[in-house]
């Protein structure tokens, strides 16, 4: 009974409305064949058929190809069957679960097919009386195979006693917020800005190419405080602050 309503098949291919820019599908059913060739095959097909997924989340799927190792790989629907075709309802895709393994429990994650994904995990512990959220954004590139070199990362922590903000560029530049500090960094790490409880620390070389204040303004006076001090400060000096 359940085959006469409901039907599992395979997109075939997806185009885009003109008027309604929603994504259709080509279907192939349960006995497989090429919708696109329905002269060819005696396997059930639907053509341009208007997909229904998650509310808010519009996904267009790759279409069919290979997985790591030569798999063939294609997106599935579960689907609505019509006198006139079939409509999809859901779908999965085994490349998309590829790009995100082993999610964790409680995980929520949208998962692009170029392997970025943005993930909504538990916290290990909880945050007052029940368990908060980790969230990440991340974008990788530079593949070799099936690994990339280099990911940006956007972390948002509220696990407790690690409540904590970090950006992280794919070569090493970083910006971090943790325990009341924010912190600017260069991509080795030897050069980074500081700013916490108890004020600025400057750390590598500092290339000075302006007037600078330092110390009480005086106004329409762009110099130091000190005399002494501004004759140091000249555009080409350098501050080694330790």
């Amino acid at each position: 009974m359940f085959d006469r309503v409901f039907a599992f098949a395979r997109v075939v291919a997806t185009t885009v409305a003109e008027r309604t820019r929603t994504v259709m599908a080509n279907l192939s059913g349960p006995g497989g064949g090429d919708p696109a060739h329905p002269d060819e095959s005696a396997s059930e097909f639907a053509l341009s058929q208007e997909a229904y997924s998650a509310l808010g989340l519009v996904v267009r799927p790759r279409a069919p190809g290979l997985l790591e190792g030569g798999a063939p790989a294609h997106a599935e629907a579960l689907c609505v069957r019509l006198g006139d075709g079939l409509v999809p309802i859901g779908y999965r895709d085994l490349r998309l679960h590829a790009a995100y393994p082993a999610p964790k429990e409680g995980c929520v994650a949208l998962v692009g097919y170029g392997g970025g994904f943005v993930s909504i995990e538990d916290t290990a512990s909880n945050s007052g009386d029940r368990k908060a959220s980790v969230v990440v954004l991340y974008a990788p590139y530079e593949f070799g195979g099936a690994a990339a070199g280099k990911a940006h990362v956007v972390t948002l922590d509220t696990t407790a006693g690690n409540e904590s903000i970090a950006i992280v560029h794919g070569d090493g530049l970083a910006i971090t917020m943790h325990d009341g500090k924010i912190v600017l960094k260069n991509a080795a790490g030897d050069a980074f800005i500081e700013l916490g409880p108890d004020g600025i620390i400057l750390n590598g070389n500092v290339t000075v190419t302006g007037g600078m204040v330092v110390g009480a303004a005086v106004p329409g006076a762009a110099a130091a405080a000190e005399p002494a001090l501004t004759a140091s400060l000249r555009p080409s000096a350098f501050l080694k602050v330790l």
